[in-house]
């Protein structure tokens, strides 16, 4: 247990006098979450505060801020640096994800807008790039996303495979993808900085040690990069709003997010939600109420849409039309079957704690308990802000720490509603376990500092964070490249959660398995039924070499001498028409994880290689 002596400066309420710094508050400090009580009571014979003084006079954490000192400066960076270099040494075997393949096409159509725009200019055609009709048949396609990533994938491309020749296409395409992976490693490592230097670097480290999150990481995907502006973003409204500078920085970081997915639009409320639980503005009367209103917030509304605008050509001459066409396709998403507890879920209603449950079936289990004690505590410190016996006890959520917790809750929430989407595993609200992390990584630290306080065990106080980052590291590293197929410890494995009736696989990735007998069997010039593999990304495993170049995409199972059925109970009808058309039930080869198949391959008699 460690003892700090906390010096305060304390606004009267009357006049805003400044009555200096005050000792004689101590804090207890069970560890760096802020377990605290205020003891001594010179400051009760001084001076009677009132009540608003009281509340200014915080005795939590400060606000995280970008670190002034340059071993911090130089420890978030390398953060990044190493994130971005474990996701580009590791996704080689990563296969593509359907949604790669629409996005990778979509990055081609940009690229060629960026090439005829130098072109235009050279040629002293200035305007001709941004005419309607050019701008809508390269920006045209898969408009239903904002452009930021997609925009990054292009231009990687461009410089490092076709004009520089380093990367072959998936790389050029992913490197993006990898920074942004960095950059949430970032953010996360800033936001729990206030729980010292340990902790700062655990955070990160628990989140990608779980094998969903690091499979995520590899893919010029949409699901990292937002994530990383999210976090990103809370980090800097909570500076902007603590200290009232850096409010075009939100702005700008906003409009980041919104040109990512359109899951930003929920950032404002996390952000009001954050600035009403800590600022508490209603005291100040109606007036009072609008005039403490955070510049932060203003630069959201003007710079965050402008952002947005500028990056996306695709707005520039029908900017509300398109817009809402955008925020109408997603308002109006179709659901696609999921299979949960042995019921394939279709439409809604669909179980309202589904996340969560997801999220204790998937997360190993000795973070997920991290995690879930991590959030537990911060929702005891956010009561004691309304509770004066709790704040006795647990003292009061900082402004950070609201930032963390509002930002999880409001990340999942829509989920929880039965009606909104439900599909793709856990990546449309990983902002829940990623900020989980921040208060996870804290106990963590905290437990193996108090494991060091007692008699002879200092030496075994590293033990407890390496325990929890091997459970999830192994795990991660068993389930590489497939990630789809990973349950944890409380499911049973892939095995467990095949056998509770869990969704088994998706995204059509796991078939780069079953890619080397395909090549080594089909015969010259075959037709190969893919299954759940669009041609886009049938098309970029030719481009990288994975399939080869004399084999031909199989639109239906009719025109095919091979198929690769992928294991979806929605798509057991697949498998049996495989059987019809082929004259077969016998597999040619399976490839199966921990004894649980995922892709089935198919030969048509007589054509099909053994």
């Amino acid at each position: 247990m460690e003892w700090r002596r906390v010096w305060l400066r304390v606004a009267d309420r009357r006049g805003g006098r400044d009555l200096g710094r005050l000792p004689g508050i101590h804090v207890v400090s069970l560890g760096a979450l802020g377990v605290s009580r205020r003891l001594g009571g010179r400051l009760r014979g001084r001076t009677r505060l009132s009540r608003r003084a009281r509340y200014d006079a915080r005795v939590s954490d400060a606000p995280p801020s970008l670190p002034a000192d340059r071993p911090d400066r130089l420890l978030a960076w390398g953060v990044l640096l190493a994130t971005a270099w474990l996701m580009a040494a590791t996704h080689r075997p990563v296969g593509h994800v359907r949604d790669e393949g629409y996005y990778f096409t979509a990055a081609a159509s940009y690229e060629g807008w960026f090439v005829e725009l130098g072109r235009s200019f050279a040629e002293k055609r200035f305007l001709e790039p941004f005419r309607d009709e050019t701008i809508a048949r390269h920006w045209q396609y898969n408009d239903e996303h904002p452009p930021l990533a997609k925009t990054l994938f292009a231009l990687s491309h461009l410089v490092f495979h076709r004009w520089l020749g380093w990367l072959d296409d998936t790389a050029a395409w992913r490197i993006p993808a990898f920074l942004l992976a960095g950059l949430l490693s970032f953010a996360l490592f800033h936001l729990a900085r206030p729980h010292g230097r340990a902790a700062a670097l655990l955070a990160p480290a628990l989140f990608w040690a779980v094998p969903r999150h690091f499979f995520h990481g590899h893919l010029a995907a949409f699901d990292i990069p937002t994530l990383a502006f999210w976090c990103l973003f809370l980090l800097v409204w909570t500076e902007s709003e603590s200290s009232g500078r850096g409010a075009w920085k939100v702005g700008v970081v906003f409009g980041l997010a919104l040109a990512t997915k359109h899951n930003a639009l929920f950032l404002p409320f996390a952000a009001a939600l954050q600035w009403l639980a800590v600022r508490r503005p209603w005291r100040r009367g109606f007036e009072g109420f609008f005039a403490s209103i955070p510049r932060a917030a203003w630069a959201m509304a003007i710079l965050g849409p402008l952002v947005l605008y500028a990056l996306w050509p695709w707005l520039w001459h029908h900017p509300f039309d398109r817009a809402g066409a955008w925020i109408g396709f997603h308002t109006h998403h179709v659901h696609y079957p999921w299979q949960y507890f042995g019921t394939v879920l279709r439409a809604p209603p669909f179980p309202h704690l589904y996340p969560l449950v997801l999220e204790g079936l998937t997360v190993p289990v000795a973070t997920l308990a991290a995690m879930t004690a991590g959030l537990g505590w911060l929702a005891v410190r956010a009561i004691g802000c309304f509770s004066a016996r709790i704040r006795v006890q647990a003292g009061e959520a900082s402004p950070v720490e609201w930032s963390v917790f509002l930002g999880a809750l409001v990340a999942v929430a829509p989920f929880l509603t039965g009606t909104t989407p439900i599909f793709g595993g856990v990546k449309h609200w990983m902002a829940l376990p990623a900020l989980a992390c921040v208060p996870a990584a804290a106990l963590i630290v905290e437990s193996a500092r108090a494991l060091g306080g007692f008699g002879r065990l200092p030496r075994a106080a590293p033990i407890v964070p390496v325990l929890v980052l091997a459970a999830g590291a192994w795990q991660a590293a068993h389930f590489h490249p497939w990630g789809t197929p990973a349950y944890n410890e409380l499911a049973g494995g892939a095995a467990g959660g095949a056998a509770l009736g869990m969704q088994r696989q998706y995204w059509s990735n796991n078939v780069t398995a079953v890619l080397p007998w395909v090549n080594a069997h089909a015969p010259r010039g075959a037709a190969v039924y893919f299954h759940e593999v669009n041609v886009e990304s049938f098309r970029a495993y030719q481009d990288d070499g994975l399939v080869r170049r004399d084999l031909r995409y199989a639109w239906g199972v009719a025109e095919s001498s091979v198929a690769a059925y992928q294991y979806h109970r929605e798509f057991r009808d697949r498998e049996w028409e495989i059987w019809g058309a082929y004259g077969t039930r016998t597999p040619a080869f399976v490839f199966a994880l921990d004894e649980t198949p995922q892709v089935v391959v198919y030969a048509r008699a007589g054509r099909g290689g053994g």
